[in-house]
């Protein structure tokens, strides 16, 4: 992301079926709201835009994927976000991804391994439940 500190090294991700979808799972419910939301092919291409609602901010985004997405894909995304959040008004975003191969000895699905993290890594399947019962807590 533009202006953004990158992990060198990137970012390493242990994904079985469940995890793979975890992310669209929990946006629908717990994230930003959405007036659109649109996920269309142009040719080898794949077009991506979105407006939505994050706390007082509406971001909107437009982007594309290429790639075959078995075993690899880039994105290009840009975002506005009016009113600016953290002082934030626009941002570009690149993604990269691809398959490394099955799940390391001693990692479970959900792993997320990030230079920098504290512990050397951390479990998306756990920080969501963790998430749900904080939000279930402020009700």
């Amino acid at each position: 992301m533009d202006g953004a500190p990158s992990p060198s090294g990137g970012v390493e991700m242990c994904i079985d079926e469940k995890t793979d979808d975890i992310m669209r799972q929990n946006i629908g419910e717990n994230g930003p709201k959405c007036e659109k939301l649109s996920f269309t092919r142009d040719g080898d291409k794949y077009r991506v835009s979105s407006i939505c609602k994050l706390d007082k901010s509406v971001t909107k985004t437009e982007g594309v994927f290429t790639g075959s997405f078995d075993s690899a894909y880039r994105g290009e995304l840009h975002i506005t976000y009016t009113p600016p959040i953290h002082n934030l008004a626009s941002a570009d975003m690149v993604l990269e991804a691809k398959w490394l191969g099955p799940c390391k000895p001693g990692q479970k699905p959900g792993d997320i391994v990030m230079p920098g993290l504290q512990g050397g890594q951390m479990n998306m399947q756990e920080l969501m439940k963790k998430r749900e019962q904080l939000r279930k807590g402020a009700q």
